[in-house]
């Protein structure tokens, strides 16, 4: 749930947060400065995994963060604001086919995240965003080798 100390959206401040326990706990047996270097690493190595984690859940091969990052924030937020769940939604993306980048009816591009959106997403205003985002990851998983999303 937003809010709580470990719910997902905190999980980044939460890791550094242990990491910072973990130093503390260390300090009889290191340095002080080689636990800040371990715990200053800490963001580029979980920015890298995230990436990559995500990335591959969305079946992009070649992740840009120009304009990756932003599709990729797009989607967790119309998860969230739809209470979508996060694992189903991940595997009804394999079923989007390229063809959803061009398709004009709503309803028609978000077809393949039928089962995983809400009955009020689906007949409401929420579909014309999941459709839009729908063709823009269609696109862009296309733009890969032309195939499936």
């Amino acid at each position: 749930l937003p809010g709580r100390r470990y719910c997902y959206g905190n999980q980044p401040q939460i890791g550094a947060w242990n990491l910072a326990q973990l130093g503390m706990a260390m300090a009889p047996l290191m340095t002080s400065e080689a636990i800040q270097k371990e715990i200053s690493a800490y963001p580029e190595i979980f920015h890298t995994a995230y990436t990559s984690r995500f990335a591959a859940k969305l079946g992009i091969l070649d992740w840009s963060a120009a304009s990756d990052a932003p599709l990729l924030s797009e989607f967790l937020a119309l998860l969230r604001r739809d209470a979508v769940d996060f694992t189903n939604a991940f595997r009804a993306l394999a079923a989007v086919p390229a063809t959803a980048a061009a398709e004009s009816d709503d309803a028609a591009a978000i077809a393949a995240l039928e089962g995983v959106l809400p009955p009020a997403v689906r007949g409401g205003k929420g579909a014309e965003q999941w459709a839009e985002w729908v063709r823009k990851y269609a696109a862009r998983v296309a733009e890969r080798e032309g195939g499936d999303a």
